[in-house]
């Protein structure tokens, strides 16, 4: 079970993420004082790229990393990258 932290990293990856990929519950990773999580081994959904007119019949990610500036927050952007 999901405590605190990877819950409420899962839920916005969730809202920003879920149309296109699966999100597990499990294989959430972050640590709050590098600013810095992950997401491995994500399923993309068939339906992802339908509106490119591209059918998806089967899709993995590696792996999703979210990377928070806390220094600077205000100015830089939180990033995700998809390996």
């Amino acid at each position: 079970a999901m405590f605190g932290l990877e819950e409420y990293v899962h839920d916005i990856l969730s809202r920003s993420l879920g149309q296109f990929v699966a999100v597990p519950r499990d294989g959430i990773s972050f640590s709050i004082w590098e600013g810095e999580g992950a997401l491995d081994g994500v399923s993309v959904r068939p339906d992802a790229l339908a509106s490119l007119a591209l059918r998806v019949v089967a899709g993995r990610v590696r792996r999703i990393r979210l990377i928070v500036p806390w220094h600077a927050l205000r100015s830089v952007p939180v990033m995700i990258k998809i390996e």
